[in-house]
Parts: structure tokens; sequence; C-alpha cells
């Protein structure tokens, strides 16, 4: 679509090798619909000068591992975008993020300390008109 704009949020615990770029999904004559990968919840804090109320928010499991935000749409749970979280980033710049099951044998988590992008991001401007 012209003139919108997607943000898609991966995270890794490890394990993953390095992943090169691969551009979002686009329709052809032979393959129509994107793929559909299993969808795990993680449990999402946003931190700071307060702690918001968790979310517990699907994921989707990519097939090398890696797991990217499920943004809202057909094939997903989520009501919001990764886009709506950014708001969150402004005052509460540390997000945590989590398995939202611990019985799933997985506990790893994932603390990312961002009021240095947040600043930068609101220093440039991403598109002016």
């Amino acid at each position: 679509m012209k003139g919108k704009h997607d943000l898609f949020w991966f995270l890794s615990f490890g394990g993953v090798p390095v992943q090169s770029f691969e551009p979002p999904f686009k329709p052809s004559q032979n393959n129509l619909f994107p793929p559909v990968y299993p969808k795990v919840k993680l449990k999402m804090d946003f931190e700071g000068y307060m702690r918001s109320k968790p979310y517990t928010k699907a994921w989707e499991e990519l097939p090398s591992g890696e797991l990217r935000f499920c943004n809202s749409g057909i094939n997903c749970p989520n009501m919001e975008t990764a886009r709506f979280y950014m708001a969150f980033l402004n005052a509460l710049p540390t997000l945590r993020v989590s398995y939202a099951k611990a019985s799933d044998g997985k506990s790893p988590e994932q603390v990312f300390q961002l009021r240095g992008l947040v600043d930068e991001v609101n220093k440039t401007p991403v598109c002016a008109p």
C-alpha cells in the first residue's frame, strides 16, 4: 500500500544464527497467501519510573527459531500492532520480554534498555513532509 509503514519486532532468546534480511511477504500468481507460523505467547513488561501492567501477546515462531511480533490481522489474535507500543516506550523505555508460561520448559528473558533509541527517533524525523 502506498504510504503505509509497518513496524516489525524480532526477538531471539539465543541459539539462532544471524539471519539475512527477509522482505515481507508479497503475493504472487503461484503463492497468494502468506505462510502461517505457529504462535507463541510472550509477556511484555514496560518499565521506567513506574511499571505498566504486563501484556501477553502472540509472537510467530519463524522456521529459523526467531520470534516475530504478530501484528494484528486475520491470522493473529493480537488487536494492536508493534507501532502501538512505541508510545509506551516513550514513557517507559525498558522492555522486558519473557515466555508467558514458565511451564513450557522455556524461561529465558530479554531486557531491552531503549532510552537512547527512543531519544534518537524523537530527535530525527522519520518522515518529513
